[in-house]
This record gives C-alpha cells, sequence and structure tokens, in this order.
C-alpha cells in the first residue's frame, strides 16, 4: 500500500516522471565518452574514493567480487586505470586511474553538470539552495533493499 501523504505522493510522481529523461541525457553523455554508467562510477570511486582494492571497490559499487574482476579488467583493458602489484600483499593488485581514464571521467562529469545545470536555468539562488538541501536529504537516506518489494 503507498503511502498517501499528498504531499509526498505527488513529490515522488514528479521524480518518477522526470528521472526517465534524466537517464536518456547521461546515457547519451555515456556514449560519448564510450563508458557505461558503472564503468564510469567505478573509475570515480577508485580516483575520488580511494576505493584501490577490488574487493573495496566491489563493496561500494553494490556487486560481486567476480563481476567487478570483470568490468576492472576491462577498465584496465581500455586504458582507464592500471592494476599493480603490491609487494605487501600479493593477493589483490591496487588499482589506480591512469591520465586518459582520469580526462575521460572529467570531461563526462563536467559534461553532466552543465546538462543538470541547464536544466536548472529558471531557478533562482534559494531555490538551488532547497533544491541542494533536499538532494542531499534524500543522497543520506539508507538505501532500500531492491531484492524484494518496497513497502
Amino acid at each position: 500500500m503507498i503511502d498517501l501523504h499528498p504531499s509526498k505522493f505527488f513529490a515522488a510522481q514528479a521524480l518518477h516522471q522526470l528521472l526517465p529523461m534524466l537517464d536518456r541525457m547521461m546515457r547519451q553523455i555515456e556514449q560519448r565518452a564510450g563508458a557505461t554508467g558503472q564503468q564510469l562510477s567505478a573509475i570515480a570511486a577508485i580516483s575520488e574514493f580511494g576505493m584501490d582494492r577490488l574487493h573495496l571497490l566491489a563493496s561500494h559499487e553494490g556487486v560481486s567480487r567476480p563481476t567487478m574482476s570483470r568490468l576492472v579488467n576491462n577498465l584496465e583493458a581500455r586504458g582507464w586505470i592500471l592494476k599493480q602489484i603490491d609487494k605487501g600483499d600479493l593477493r589483490t593488485p591496487r588499482l589506480s586511474v591512469t591520465d586518459i581514464g582520469r580526462k575521460m571521467l572529467v570531461d563526462s562529469c563536467e559534461e553532466r553538470t552543465q546538462i543538470l545545470m541547464n536544466l536548472m536555468g529558471e531557478f533562482d539562488e534559494k531555490e538551488c539552495a532547497a533544491f541542494s538541501s533536499i538532494l542531499r536529504k534524500l543522497h543520506a537516506n539508507p538505501r532500500p533493499r531492491m531484492d524484494r518489494p518496497v513497502r
């Protein structure tokens, strides 16, 4: 049963209607970059959050180690990341982003940011601040488990 708080319901409906358009826009940027969203997210996690081990990266991205291993191998083959042997722990390599991978990530992020800023073109400063606050709250909420229906 849907929680019928009218203002939350209408806000959820508006967001639900907006998400497909945003998804299409982001996929077009990914196509121009030649990377998938999952690849960009993994590169960002390595670059920005220091997820330099396969198990840390898999956990951060919410995928299994074998899935992340395949993704990392693909990123390495494309020259976007490096795997280096850690003499202190030979079981798993350390991951780092190459200059090519960093440029692709930065260019993609800049394009995404510009498109999103353009969508907010009619917002005044107060609306931008309020919207930013709301988005931070959404981001801070615990993620619902998606392996079963949300109630």
